[in-house]
């Protein structure tokens, strides 16, 4: 393969996928690596279309730290794939390398263009220029590790770390070379031999972040640390999920869609306890594989959770799960056949969507004008029987608040009919609201539209 900086484009259609091995090389695309794309894109994929040379900066990252000195003649070019539907929606892109058995380089595909169950995604909006055109696509960024700089766990930290920084000015873009370099090491570093637990909360600190880590067996009570699992999830805040019996670790980005129909429970019952898998960032896989039902690792697998957090997001989910829920759902919620949503937003998306979904004036005003930090914890109790159309209470808190600060936390509550704040209560005329919607996206195999959720 020439290494000519001229621009070739070529077209694949959908059919000619087994083809691509044959086009660019088995040093391009090993028959491992081609194993993983067979029967993976959706009856949505209509074309593909190979570009070469492309510069992949998280390619040439590795490429001149390491690969560049091997005795192996190694290009430092990769093929980009981009993947298109119907109508010419542009689906995303992967790259591939000259790193074989590992060739599938930096990725950003939508669920639609993989034969994915439904459900709801961690997604953010990546561009990519083709002969002087912008495509967009909404995706999570993924990667297949290279076994001499990235193993796992960098992948994961580099996918949430490109994730954020596409999402958020606040976060500074960082190749997969720099986040190998953040890692310390008394030995030699390459080949890697993988991050620890703790190496990985502290590569999120040096990027900028606040990590918090739970252990399973801190926790000391699955139920309670599934539904930590969904609670960041449904807050929009991906992080790593160590699997550690399997020396492994994984990037969560989404999770299945909720099947309420066959709970027939009469307590209140965590949302969590209906989500039968998670959708994640794993290196032995194409994007969002599920981990869970019909997946390769279950959610018991998940034994150890390293979350990238914000600095101000100072109230922790154990305080909140153990200490204050408790005393809430004593006091406020004799019915107890509901489902219980717990997630962290800012208090700028809440207000929003009060604005546009809120009718009842005394109620909308207050919370519009009402001072709130800059993210807050919110609690949703559902009746069972209107799940997931209405919400018969929630709950705001001060996720600034001290650790002891119990049900002083709370900033207001809506418990049916009653909204409560300031150590006051008021009766409202029109109370009906629905679930709040904001970080995900709901997406899958079979959906025609991907929309909010």
């Amino acid at each position: 393969m020439s290494d000519s900086n001229n621009t070739q484009i070529e077209i694949l259609r959908c059919e000619e996928l087994l083809n691509l091995q044959e086009r660019v090389g088995k040093d391009f695309l090993s028959d491992h690596a081609l194993s993983l794309l067979i029967n993976r894109f959706s009856k949505r994929v209509t074309y593909f279309m190979l570009e070469y040379p492309y510069v992949d900066k998280d390619f040439r990252s590795t490429y001149y730290s390491d690969f560049s000195k091997r005795h192996q003649n190694i290009n430092r070019n990769s093929f980009r794939i981009h993947v298109f539907g119907e109508n010419e929606e542009y689906y995303g892109f992967f790259t591939l390398r000259n790193t074989p058995p590992f060739n599938l380089g930096r990725g950003y595909l939508n669920p639609k263009a993989l034969t994915v169950d439904p459900g709801h995604f961690l997604l953010t909006k990546f561009d990519a220029h083709i002969l002087g055109k912008t495509f967009t696509v909404d995706a999570f960024p993924w990667m297949q590790q290279d076994a001499n700089i990235s193993r796992c766990a960098q992948v994961s930290i580099w996918a949430i770390a490109r994730y954020y920084s596409e999402r958020y000015p606040i976060y500074a873009e960082h190749t997969i070379q720099q986040i190998f370099d953040l890692a310390s090491s008394d030995t030699r570093k390459i080949p890697s031999k993988g991050l620890t637990i703790e190496t990985i909360s502290s590569i999120f600190s040096f990027m900028g972040f606040y990590p918090e880590i739970y252990f399973s067996e801190i926790v000391n009570d699955r139920k309670i640390f599934n539904e930590i699992i969904y609670i960041f999830i449904e807050s929009g805040i991906p992080f790593v999920a160590g699997l550690r019996a399997k020396g492994h670790a994984i990037a969560i980005t989404g999770h299945l869609k909720i099947d309420h129909e066959k709970d027939d429970t009469d307590c209140i019952t965590p949302v969590s306890d209906l989500i039968k898998g998670y959708f994640s960032v794993d290196d032995n896989f194409l994007p969002y594989s599920i981990v869970g039902s019909r997946g390769k690792h279950s959610i018991g697998d998940i034994d150890a959770v390293i979350v990238p957090l914000y600095e101000k997001m100072y109230m922790d989910v154990l305080t909140l799960l153990n200490r204050v829920l408790p005393e809430i759902e004593t006091l406020f919620l004799p019915h107890k056949k509901m489902y219980r949503r717990v997630f962290m937003t800012s208090s700028t998306s809440f207000k929003r969507f009060i604005f546009e979904n809120i009718s009842d004036e005394h109620y909308r005003s207050y919370l519009l004008l009402e001072q709130m930090p800059k993210f807050i914890w919110i609690v949703e109790y559902i009746a069972k029987d209107d799940y997931p159309n209405q919400v018969h209470s929630r709950f705001l808190f001060d996720a600034t608040a001290l650790k002891y600060a119990g049900i002083a936390m709370m900033i207001s509550a809506r418990v049916g009919d009653l909204f409560i704040h300031n150590g006051k209560s008021a009766t409202l005329t029109n109370f009906q609201e629905p679930m709040y919607k904001n970080n995900l996206m709901e997406a899958g195999y079979g959906m025609d539209e991907a929309s909010s959720g």
